[in-house]
Parts: C-alpha cells; sequence; structure tokens
C-alpha cells in the first residue's frame, strides 16, 4: 500500500511538471491590424502577418510579413506594374483614384526573437506580453503626381534592410484564441511607427 500511494505521488507530481511545459510548446500564428504614420508613405494602412514558435515559455522565435499601403482616393487600392520596356513604375489604376501628392505601398519580412517576460513567473498565464525584436528586408513602391498636372506622375522603388521592434499584448479569450493590440515600430531608410488590434491563434 505504502508503494502504491509512492507511485500515485510520483505520477501526480509527473504530470504537475509535465503539464506546463507541454503548454509552453506552442505556434502562435498572429495577425495584425492598424495604422502606420511614416515620412514616405505618411498615415497608411499597416497588416502584420506573424509566426511564433516558442520552445520557451518566456523565449521564441519569429517570421514576419509587414504590408504598409497609402490608398487613393476614395480609399481606393492603387496596382503597380514595371513597364517591361525601361522598368519604369507604372499603375494601372484611373489617374482620378490617385491622391494629388503621392500614394505607395511596401512590403517588410522579417526574422527575430519574441521575449514574454510574465511566462517567466507564470508559464500558464493567460495574459501574453510579448516584446519583439529582429531585422528583415523591405521593398517600397511610390508613385507621385505633380500638383500642378495630375496626369504627371512619377514612381519611385526602393529596397533596404531594416529593423523591427513591436511590444504586443493579447488575452488569451479561449484555449487557442487571443485579443488584444500592438505597438510597432519598423527603421529602414525612414522611421514607420503603427498601433492597432493584433489576434492570434496558439496551437
Amino acid at each position: 500500500m505504502k508503494h502504491t500511494h509512492l507511485l500515485l505521488l510520483v505520477a501526480v507530481l509527473s504530470l504537475g511538471l509535465a503539464a506546463p511545459l507541454q503548454a509552453q510548446q506552442r505556434f502562435h500564428a498572429s495577425l495584425d491590424l492598424g495604422v502606420n504614420t511614416g515620412e514616405h508613405l505618411g498615415t497608411s494602412l499597416h497588416t502584420i502577418g506573424a509566426f511564433t514558435y516558442t520552445p520557451l515559455p518566456y523565449l521564441g522565435v519569429q517570421i514576419r510579413l509587414d504590408g504598409y499601403e497609402l490608398l487613393g482616393r476614395g480609399n481606393r487600392h492603387i496596382f503597380f506594374w514595371k513597364n517591361p520596356m525601361d522598368g519604369s513604375l507604372r499603375t494601372t489604376t484611373d489617374m482620378d483614384a490617385l491622391p494629388k501628392q503621392k500614394t505607395g505601398m511596401a512590403r517588410f519580412i522579417g526574422l527575430g526573437v519574441a521575449f514574454m517576460p510574465i511566462a517567466i513567473a507564470r508559464p500558464d498565464t493567460r495574459n501574453i506580453l510579448a516584446i519583439e525584436a529582429g531585422v528583415g528586408y523591405s521593398h517600397e513602391y511610390m508613385l507621385r503626381s505633380d500638383p500642378d498636372n495630375n496626369q504627371s506622375i512619377y514612381g519611385h522603388e526602393e529596397t533596404s534592410l531594416g529593423t523591427f521592434a513591436t511590444l504586443r499584448y493579447r488575452y488569451r479569450v479561449w484555449e487557442h484564441v487571443s485579443l488584444g493590440g500592438y505597438l510597432n515600430c519598423l527603421l529602414n531608410h525612414s522611421l514607420q511607427v503603427g498601433a492597432g488590434i493584433s489576434a492570434s491563434l496558439d496551437i
């Protein structure tokens, strides 16, 4: 009987130690929507798609894709293409959709780390506070129109290396779903700062 009680105690302790460890090893697939402001694109729409793997409760690795878009008049999307003859940037959108000054879009792909300080003391917490940082590569398209002649369009394309830093908070509303918000900073050839809402699927 004594051995049976001892085995039961060992089993309970083993489950107690193993359960948090299994819960810690999660994939976080997050989607963020917000507003960004910066020197080149001005005030633009901002989306982030990120995939984070946390082998430890407080530390993980992340790959992410950011999108920035400055819409045309009437919140119309601008479609870009390159002239195959000279490689210049063009748009297939009606010129009336363009703002008088500029429009554009940018894509950023990055690789970084995610630090989750709350999980150090409480690995099973529903509160997810993540401090994310890393490096990446951005590709930007810009169209500017002549203030005196809106039909005269100047195209600009630029690629650059950059660094990002994101503060993200989410609350796990369900076993596999978390909701919250984020603050983001991207520094490449100019500074971009944004904020918005965040949702994630935690597996």
